[in-house]
């Protein structure tokens, strides 16, 4: 007679393959779970990675839309032979004379507009700022506008920064040049590029956008400009 044991005629599993079977499961978990939290943990920086550039992607458009909103007056200055154009600025700073940021204000009038990087002195960490005064066009030109700080200012941006500006114009020659700087006494700038980037949280580069401002003021009628002269 074929006699079978109590484990095979009832099916079941000893108490060792159990706790073997429980191991693996525990370990397919584990490996599931740190696979679930590294794919979160990439997710996470991919989604702020294009969050951080969307971010500095707008502030480029918000630059671009109040740089090409930029106007040109021909006025005189002390220590200048002749009148001299109401823009000028280096590859770290732009002064120039538009309209308030917005279209909220429905008035006419003009501002002294200073585009730079500024240490926030509670968080230090850069920010962009526009500093602006009001502009009155027919004043001859104080020449401390050269380097004057205005005390009014509004912050575009925290975190972002101005990596540089291009101005691109006739200055010393026949054809037109990118320069890093361009001076009160030069003609009008046909084009500028102006670079923006962000901090990361390792404070490495998180996101940088090149912006080319193809403005409106190229082609700006002077008459205002003309008006004044007469």
């Amino acid at each position: 007679m074929v006699r079978f044991s109590g484990r095979h005629a009832a099916g079941g599993f000893t108490l060792i393959e159990l706790q073997i079977a429980i191991l693996i499961t525990v370990m397919i978990s584990l490996l599931l779970a740190g696979g679930l939290n590294l794919a979160t943990k990439v997710w996470g920086r991919i989604t702020d990675k294009r969050n951080n550039a969307e971010h500095v992607y707008l502030v480029s458009q918000f630059l671009r839309n109040h740089l090409g909103r930029m106007q040109f007056y021909l006025l005189p200055m002390e220590d200048f032979d002749t009148p001299v154009f109401t823009v000028w600025g280096d590859d770290s700073h732009l002064r120039f004379v538009a309209p308030w940021v917005s279209d909220y204000r429905s008035d006419d009038r003009l501002y002294w507009w200073t585009l730079r990087t500024e240490i926030n002195s509670d968080t230090d960490a850069a920010q962009l700022i526009l500093e602006y005064s009001p502009f009155q066009p027919n004043e001859a030109l104080d020449p401390a506008l050269l380097s004057e700080v205005f005390g009014q200012k509004i912050v575009i941006a925290d975190d972002i920064y101005l990596e540089d500006i291009a101005y691109y114009g006739v200055r010393d020659s026949d054809d037109p040049e990118w320069y890093s700087e361009w001076n009160p006494g030069d003609t009008r700038p046909m084009l500028l590029q102006v670079r923006i980037g962000r901090h990361g949280d390792d404070d490495a580069d998180d996101a940088l956008f090149s912006q080319l401002v193809s403005p409106y003021f190229a082609a700006q009628s002077l008459r205002k400009i003309d008006a004044f002269q007469q």
